[in-house]
């Protein structure tokens, strides 16, 4: 899944370890990983774009990423246990 996120330009903004401009996919799975409606709210936010779940930042959107791309690399990300 990592080869995938770079091809479709995820780490631009996002680590798997570390904030960058936006959170860490290990605090976003922490975050979520209880929550059964976060799966598809994740893909409308990658997808159509947010703000203000992490902070004052945005996340634009990434309407050329195909759908189904998107939903595999959330699947993923929630699947992230935490290091730290």
């Amino acid at each position: 899944m990592v080869e995938l996120a770079w091809k479709r330009g995820c780490f631009n903004c996002h680590d798997v370890e570390q904030k960058v401009r936006g959170p860490a996919w290990r605090d976003v799975a922490v975050r979520y990983r209880d929550d059964e409606t976060a799966f598809g709210r994740l893909i409308v936010t990658v997808r159509d774009g947010g703000r203000g779940n992490w902070g004052n930042d945005f996340m634009s959107p990434n309407r050329r990423v195909p759908e189904e791309d998107i939903k595999r690399l959330v699947a993923w990300l929630l699947t992230l246990e935490s290091e730290r």
